[in-house]
């Protein structure tokens, strides 16, 4: 193996002389193919910031989801205890609970997606 990236200890050698295209005898952080050598930083952590906007854009939806999920329990109107009791359990297991509410999910989408195509336009 020669070039850049067998000295670096990646394992392999770049075909047809593309280590030398990818950034062969000068230090980078990131060649041309997109690698990146061992022990050079290419970026910085994520900042609190965005922690935070991936907290929000994590919890938000799936309280909001529960909220839905429980006004459309108690409005709808269950004909016996037993079927009413498994509309409850259904309403309060994660994940699957979004599959109570699917059609109101589906309703909210169509009508962000209307009015952005109206702002679009």
């Amino acid at each position: 193996m020669t070039g850049e990236y067998a000295r670096a200890g990646a394992g392999f050698a770049l075909p047809g002389g593309l280590d030398f295209i990818c950034g062969r005898g000068r230090p980078m952080g990131r060649g041309a193919c997109g690698m990146t050598q061992p022990g050079v930083r290419t970026s910085s952590p994520p900042s609190k910031r965005w922690a935070i906007a991936g907290s929000v854009l994590w919890w938000v939806p799936w309280i909001a989801n529960y909220f839905m999920c429980m006004v459309r329990w108690v409005t709808t109107d269950h004909t016996s205890f037993w079927r009413g009791f498994k509309e409850l359990g259904w309403a309060l297991v994660p994940y699957l609970n979004i599959t109570y509410v699917w059609d109101w999910w589906m309703d909210l989408f169509t009508a962000l997606a209307a009015a952005i195509s109206l702002i679009a336009m």
